[in-house]
C-alpha cells in the first residue's frame, strides 16, 4: 500500500503476489517477466513473495485473493490467477496506457502572449475575455440607462 502512495498518479503499478513453492506461480511469474520486459519504462512491476513475507501475505489477503499467482494493478484492478494471462494483462495495460496518454494530450497547458499581460494560460485568457465581455455589456447598459433618463 505504501508504494502506491509514492508512485506518480499517471504511473501504472502492477503488484504480483506469488509463492516460491507454488507450481502454478512459476507459469504466472514467466508471464509477469514477459510483461515487465514488454512494458519496460511504461509500468512498474513489484513481485511480492507471500509464503515467507507476512506483510505481503496480509496485503494479498486484504485484496481478497484465495489463490497464489495473482496480480493487482494500481491497487484497484484485481486479477485472480485464472485470469492472469499475457493477453488479459496486455489488454488491461494497453487500455490504461492509452487513457493516461490521452489525458496527457488533453491536459497540455496552452499559453497565449497578450499585450500588457504577458504570457498567460489558456484558462486565464478565457476568464479575461469573459471579464471584458461583461464589462462591455455593463458599459452599454449604463450608457443606455443614462440616455433614457435624459
Amino acid at each position: 500500500m505504501f508504494i502506491q502512495q509514492i508512485v506518480a498518479e499517471d504511473s501504472i503499478l502492477l503488484e504480483y503476489f506469488y509463492s516460491a513453492s507454488c507450481p502454478a506461480c512459476k507459469e504466472k511469474t514467466a508471464i509477469i517477466d514477459e510483461i515487465e520486459k514488454e512494458y519496460a519504462g511504461k509500468i512498474i512491476v513489484i513481485k511480492k513473495e507471500i509464503s515467507s513475507n507476512l506483510t505481503n501475505r496480509n496485503e494479498w489477503s486484504n485484496y481478497g485473493f484465495s489463490q497464489y499467482g495473482c496480480a493487482v494493478i494500481n491497487g484497484e484492478i484485481k486479477i485472480p490467477r485464472d485470469n492472469l494471462t499475457k493477453e488479459n494483462l496486455e489488454e488491461i495495460l494497453d487500455g490504461l496506457i492509452n487513457r493516461y496518454t490521452s489525458n496527457e494530450t488533453n491536459n497540455k497547458n496552452i499559453t497565449i502572449e497578450l499585450p500588457f499581460f504577458g504570457e498567460i494560460s489558456e484558462q486565464y485568457a478565457a476568464v479575461l475575455l469573459l471579464l471584458v465581455i461583461i464589462l462591455t455589456v455593463g458599459l452599454f447598459v449604463i450608457i443606455a440607462w443614462k440616455r433614457e433618463r435624459k
